[in-house]
């Protein structure tokens, strides 16, 4: 996949880099340019107009510099040149629509970074929901390492599509090992397959 030249050009950060982020990203492309700026503002706790987004070319990625949000932390990963993905899927970016729940899970709550699925070979992003429903995702960089899911004993995978009742599936982010191991990568994208799948064969009944 060759990179833009104009990204080419500024290998590191331009003035016009916050602008490429909201357009060419992924999750513009997912939630529109709006929506994407609503997420990251949610993210850092701060609006995107107020921070330098660097651009790597040779991974792709859109980033943060090490400090950058004004206290110590590493390089954070914003999002992924969107041509790597073979397909984007258009959404919207759901929040609470309550206060007190937008207060309690978006505004006081420690967001986690988005989880992107990145090919151990070339620039390539995703996996098909039949390979992740197969558990066949060796081929996504860190498939063996601790899925990033946070601190939280479990989360929830919700799908809305238009005319249909909401549908959220639990996700225990640890295995029943007397241990209690985080879950694998591989493990919790068959737990969004299998989501997926449920989906869609209870709306071919409904």
């Amino acid at each position: 996949m060759a990179i833009p030249q104009h990204y080419q050009n500024y290998k590191v950060v331009y003035e016009r880099m916050n602008q490429a982020l909201l357009r060419d990203g992924l999750l513009a492309r997912s939630f529109g340019a709006e929506q994407a700026s609503l997420h990251f503002e949610n993210l850092l706790n701060t609006p995107l107009h107020n921070l330098s987004v660097c651009y790597d070319g040779s991974s792709g990625c859109f980033f943060l510099r090490n400090d950058a949000l004004g206290h110590t932390h590493v390089p954070v990963l914003l999002d992924y040149y969107a041509a790597f993905a073979p397909l984007v899927i258009g959404q919207y970016y759901w929040q609470p629509r309550a206060e007190t729940d937008r207060l309690r899970y978006v505004q006081q709550a420690r967001l986690e970074l988005s989880i992107f699925l990145r090919h151990a070979v070339g620039q390539g992003l995703g996996v098909l929901a039949t390979d992740a429903i197969a558990g066949d995702c060796t081929h996504i960089r860190g498939w063996n390492d601790p899925a990033p899911l946070g601190e939280k004993a479990c989360i929830h995978l919700r799908i809305e599509w238009p005319g249909g009742a909401p549908y959220n599936r639990r996700v225990p982010t640890r295995d029943q090992t007397r241990e209690r191991r985080p879950i694998t990568l591989q493990r919790f994208l068959l737990q969004v397959g299998r989501a997926v799948e449920e989906f869609l064969q209870s709306r071919s009944t409904s």
